[in-house]
């Protein structure tokens, strides 16, 4: 649990804190492995779409953005 005069990381404090064991480990890498067995697993090409995706998205609003401040009205 987080203490008292540590800064909480979110809205409610973390289950824990702690760093995982070497079963844990063992454990995600070897369900990563089943995954890529079942051909479950995002490939290397899948996860730079995901973040090509947000990027573009960023620029054309950003783009657009401007143009809406100029044509909308201000209602102050």
């Amino acid at each position: 649990m987080a203490t008292p005069e540590s800064k909480p990381l979110g809205v409610t404090a973390p289950l824990s804190t702690a760093l995982p064991t070497e079963s844990e480990n063992q454990a995600s890498s070897a369900l990563i492995e089943e995954l890529k067995k079942q051909n479950n697993y995002e490939s290397h090409t899948d996860t730079q779409k995901r973040y090509v995706a947000p990027a573009k998205l960023a620029l054309l609003c950003t783009a657009v953005s401007p143009r809406f401040q100029r044509a909308s009205p201000r209602v102050y």
